[in-house]
């Protein structure tokens, strides 16, 4: 996660933006009831910090949570991860080819009693 080399589905990003991600997760996970039961302590810490960032006038959490003009807010990213678009395109023409096979075979399927003896 913190290292530079390249890997697949690896994204090259800044320190600040790691940094920022870093941030975000962490507003994120303290809004989880699970997260709050397991980490009390770094919930509290988070919780401390946001005090002192609204105090300084610092880019607080806004109302759902996520960090203020971060345009993360659970979501509104847009679009599929190049993995699952590709993970579509395949199912598709997966999906594509055995309803070609459906369409130009009719309704039987194998024959399974004609099994060729060796």
């Amino acid at each position: 996660m913190n290292g530079t080399e390249s890997t697949v589905g690896a994204v090259t990003t800044s320190d600040d933006v790691k940094r920022r991600y870093a941030k975000e997760s962490l507003a994120f996970n303290c809004r989880d009831k699970n997260f709050k039961a397991l980490f009390p302590d770094l919930v509290k810490k988070y919780e401390e910090s946001q005090k002192e960032e609204g105090n300084r006038g610092g880019a607080g959490a806004d109302s759902n949570g996520g960090l203020r003009g971060s345009g993360v807010d659970g979501g509104s990213r847009g679009g599929l991860s190049s993995q699952a678009k590709y993970v579509f395109i395949a199912a598709a023409i997966f999906i594509g080819l055995f309803g070609a096979l459906k369409w130009f075979g009719g309704d039987e399927g194998p024959d399974f009693n004609q099994i060729p003896d060796f």
